[in-house]
Formats: C-alpha cells, sequence, structure tokens
C-alpha cells in the first residue's frame, strides 16, 4: 500500500511525500483526499483566501471569482457531509493505531523527484508548467498535441498531475502569447505609420490640396513609404484630411475673431432695442477705422447682419429682463403694502375698534393719514375697502360660529331671554358650559343684547297683532249689528237694547269684553248719524239751489 506523509518545508509551505516510492509533490495526493476534497475537485469552484484572510471562490474556466459561497460549492459539501465525518473518524483511530514514518530533512535525503530536478520552492506549479511552455518556444500557432509531443519528455511535465488543468493552463498560455503577438503587430504598424506621416511633413510640397499621385513620386524611394507601402494611399488621404480640417478650423477661428471684434464694436455702440438693420450700416460705413482694418474683408454682409442680430437679441434679452425684474420689485411692493394694511386692519381689529358691525366710515378717521393706507392708495389689486370688508366678512363669520355654540346651549337649557333678563344671569348660565370658554365676553354681551331687541321686536309685533285681530273682530261684531232685522238698528237705539238680540252671537263671543263689544254698536251708530247727515246735508243743498 502506498503511504503518503506530509511535511512541512523550511519556508513552512506543506508538502507531501511517499516513503515507498521516494516521490514528494506540492498537491496533495488522492490518497489523502477526503470525500469532501474529492467532490470539491470534480467542480469548476476553487475555494482561496486574499492576503488579509478573507475567502473567495474562482470559477476555473470562466476565471469569475466572487465573494460569496457559490451554491454548486455549498451543495458539493452538504451532499459529503455525512461521510466526512465518517472518514475523519476512521483516520483519527487510524493515526492512532499506526506509526508515523519520522520525516527525512531535504538537506539529509532529498525526494527521487529533487534528486532528478531541484525542487522550486519559490514558484507554483503553474507558473514552472508556464515556464515549461515558454522553454519549448511554444507560441499562438502551436496546437495541444503539437506542444504535448515537445514538452513531455520536460522532467516539470507531471508538476500538475492533472490532465485536464493542464490543458487549461496550455489554453491560457496560447491565449496570452496571441495577445502580445497582437500588441506587437499594432505597436508596429502604429510605428510604421507615424514615420509614414512625419515623412509627408517633411514633404514641403504635400499641401491640403495634394492629390497622391502628385505626391507618390517625391516618397517612393523613402525607407518609411517602403515600410508602409500597402497602406500608403490610405494614410496619405489621412493625413491631407487633417490638413484641410486644420485649416478649416484655423479659417474659422479667424473669421471667429473678426466677428467678436466686430461683435464689441457693436456693444461699445450702445445699439438701441429697436434699432434697423439699415440705420446699423450707414453708422458702421461712417466709421473711418473699419474700412482700413483688413480683417473686416473677410466677413461678408451675412457674418455682419448675423452680429447684428446677436447683438440686437442680447440687448432685447437684457430690456426684457430688466423689465421683468421691474415688474416683479413691482409686485412685491404692492405686496408688501397690501400686508402692511392688513396688519393695520388686524390692529384696529385687536384694539376693539373693528367689529363685524363696524362700517368702513367708521374706522377712514383713524386711518386716512397712516402709512399703510397712504401707501396702497392708488395701487392695481384689491383696494383698502375690500380688504377692509374681507376682515369684517371673516369677524362676521366667526361671530356667527360662536354664537350658534351659544344658542345651542340656550336651547338646550330651554332658556329664555325676555327684556328683564340681566347680563350677568345670562353670562353665568353661558359659561357654566365648557363649550363657551374659548367665547370672549365681547360676543356674549352682543349676543344678551341681540336677543332682548328681538324679544322687544316680538312683544311689540304680537301686541300688534293682537290689536288686528281685535279690530276684525269689532268689525265682524258691527257687521252682524248692521245686518240685524225687524227692526233694523237705528241712532235711536242704545247698547242695552241690542244687546239683547247680539249676545249670543259668535260675533259677541270671540271678543274678549263688553267694552269691545260697546265699540263695535257705537261704531255701527256714528256712521248711521254720518249718513243721515250726509241726506241733511244734500237735502238743504238741493233747497237752496231751486232758490
Amino acid at each position: 500500500m502506498v503511504e503518503w506523509q506530509e511535511h512541512k518545508a523550511d519556508d513552512g509551505r506543506t508538502y507531501y511525500y511517499n516513503a515507498d516510492t521516494l516521490e514528494s509533490r506540492w498537491d496533495k495526493p488522492e490518497e489523502l483526499l477526503t470525500p469532501q476534497e474529492k467532490a470539491l475537485a470534480r467542480i469548476s469552484w476553487k475555494e482561496y483566501e486574499t492576503d488579509d484572510g478573507r475567502k473567495y471562490w474562482n470559477h476555473e474556466e470562466t476565471s469569475e471569482s466572487v465573494w460569496d459561497m457559490p451554491d454548486e460549492y455549498k451543495a458539493a459539501l452538504e451532499a459529503t457531509e455525512e461521510s466526512e465525518r465518517d472518514y475523519q473518524s476512521k483516520f483519527n483511530n487510524h493515526s492512532k493505531e499506526s506509526t508515523p514514518v519520522p520525516a527525512q530533512e531535504p538537506q539529509q535525503q532529498e525526494p527521487l523527484q529533487a534528486q532528478q530536478k531541484p525542487m522550486r520552492w519559490e514558484q507554483s506549479p503553474e507558473e514552472i508548467f508556464n515556464q515549461v511552455l515558454e522553454d519549448a518556444g511554444v507560441d499562438y500557432t502551436w496546437t495541444w498535441d503539437s506542444a504535448m509531443r515537445k514538452v513531455i519528455s520536460s522532467p516539470d511535465y507531471d508538476v500538475v498531475w492533472d490532465a485536464k488543468k493542464r490543458k487549461d493552463l496550455f489554453e491560457r498560455f496560447v491565449d496570452r502569447k496571441r495577445q502580445e503577438a497582437r500588441l506587437v503587430a499594432t505597436q508596429t504598424h502604429a510605428k510604421r505609420k507615424e514615420n509614414f506621416i512625419d515623412l509627408l511633413k517633411a514633404t514641403s510640397q504635400v499641401k491640403p490640396y495634394s492629390r497622391w499621385k502628385t505626391t507618390k513620386p517625391l516618397i517612393e524611394t523613402n525607407p518609411a513609404y517602403l515600410a508602409f507601402e500597402d497602406e500608403a494611399d490610405d494614410g496619405f488621404d489621412e493625413y491631407v484630411t487633417s490638413l484641410r480640417t486644420e485649416e478649416r478650423k484655423r479659417e474659422q477661428k479667424e473669421r471667429t475673431d473678426v466677428m467678436d471684434f466686430i461683435r464689441q464694436y457693436m456693444k461699445g455702440l450702445d445699439l438701441e432695442v429697436f434699432l434697423r438693420w439699415e440705420d446699423l450700416q450707414g453708422i458702421l460705413k461712417k466709421d473711418p477705422s473699419l474700412k482700413q482694418d483688413p480683417r473686416i474683408k473677410k466677413l461678408n454682409k451675412l457674418d455682419l447682419l448675423t452680429v447684428f442680430e446677436q447683438c440686437i437679441k442680447e440687448n432685447e434679452d437684457s430690456f426684457f429682463e430688466q423689465r421683468r425684474k421691474d415688474k416683479a420689485a413691482l409686485k412685491t411692493k404692492e405686496r408688501k403694502n397690501r400686508e402692511a394694511f392688513v396688519s393695520l386692519i388686524d390692529s384696529l381689529v385687536a384694539d376693539g375698534k373693528i367689529t363685524p358691525k363696524t362700517r368702513w366710515m367708521d374706522i377712514y378717521p383713524d386711518i386716512k393719514d397712516e402709512a399703510g393706507f397712504v401707501n396702497i392708495v392708488g395701487q392695481p389689486g384689491s383696494t383698502p375697502l375690500d380688504l377692509f370688508w374681507d376682515v369684517v366678512e371673516k369677524l362676521a363669520k366667526d361671530l356667527r360660529i360662536k354664537r350658534d355654540i351659544l344658542m345651542d346651549i340656550l336651547e338646550e337649557q330651554r332658556f329664555q331671554v325676555t327684556d328683564s333678563t340681566a347680563y350677568d344671569d345670562f353670562r353665568d348660565l353661558l359659561r357654566r358650559d365648557v363649550r363657551s370658554h374659548g367665547i370672549g365676553d365681547d360676543v356674549i354681551i352682543l349676543l344678551h343684547q341681540k336677543l332682548q331687541a328681538r324679544y322687544v321686536d316680538k312683544t311689540v309685533e304680537d301686541r300688534h297683532q293682537e290689536e288686528r285681530r281685535q279690530r276684525r273682530r269689532i268689525d265682524a261684531l258691527r257687521s252682524a249689528i248692521k245686518h240685524l232685522e225687524d227692526p233694523v238698528v237705528t241712532v235711536t237705539d242704545t247698547w242695552e237694547d241690542v244687546r239683547e238680540r247680539v249676545v249670543n252671537t259668535t260675533e259677541f263671543k270671540a271678543l274678549d269684553s263688553e267694552k269691545a263689544a260697546r265699540q263695535a254698536f257705537d261704531k255701527h251708530v256714528g256712521r248711521l248719524r254720518e249718513k243721515d247727515e250726509g241726506h241733511d246735508r244734500a237735502r238743504e243743498h238741493r233747497h237752496s239751489s231751486r232758490a
């Protein structure tokens, strides 16, 4: 049975030594792998640690690295958890029973591989295998089979014992070589192109308008051209295009500088916002300095018109911006004036000079000379009168709300206010209810006065109503007396004579006193006398007319 044992090198690294075959190796032999290690060896995710001890996992095929344990790696650990515990139990028992083989110091007895070739303690197996490929001259054109035929005889060939891993290292090595070759080719091409461009720059006959067929004879013997001959025409076109671009940029800059000069000149004229183009042309023609300036000749009328429009546009923007600021400042001033007047009105409310019943003429004498009133007069928007009525309406609304609360209290208490109700009794009744605690005495006073006035008005109205009803009942009895027959009532009749005839009538019973019934009789008799007197006057008038 092959016996592998774990040892530590002088630098602290772990290696494995087989006392039977005298073989030593860096990676753990398969015979020593636990069930868990075998399961992890079959997946592509491998666990590593950073210098600060933090673990991470790297995928060998995709080169992806993650900080969190991959699901595939975690599943492999969980699947072998039970078998790993059994293995560790058996391994511990075996370790107690078996006698370990003494470790051999490398200086006294080297492993077999170390006798063939010294161990490279400073390199990893991957680095050693890459060096084998490098020493064999492998480049990106080699295949795996051709490379293996070349390096299989190397003593370090099996430093990486896994064949799949050796092939992965080879593919990475070839990719790196391919990238290096591509980089060298790119750098060589760039250098040749740079030399060719330098050649064109050094040739004075090459201008922005030059053509390749006239330029080629001038440089075709130059080594820089010969090294870049296959792409020389494209390189020439690119160079000439850059010359044309630079020339256009230079011309554009000169034109821009002249237009900036004209723009500054026009700004110095302090142009009016509504100045016309024709008027500006007359100003420019009268300036002798512009006629003598050679830069002006590079501009046409369209350029001048463009600059003029830009200047006028800037002036217009500045003009309208200033108007906007002035309007905003005016609105701010008007708003502050309104706020100052409202503050003035609020102070009068606090002093009790404005109530829901206050009229404008009541407070006008007090505020007519106040700055808060003087400043707002004449400005657009809400007038002082509007703001005053807003406050009065607000007070009236507030008063109605408080009055309704007090009326609810009176209604719940079934309290009736009369003209004799004392204010103190009225106030005490309301104050006993918590709903009135936030209501001032001024509101209670107004309500007391209003309810008393209402009661007096109602009393007077009721008296008038009763008087009207009494008059109607008296008239009804008078009418009944008038329509008495057999005999009819005459002016010679007395109340005692007539009373017996009407005492049982509905009209007589409707009256509440004998005095009222007597008034109905007297009224009827009075009208009879007036009628008789009228007849007498008529007869006298007729007799006097005949005479």
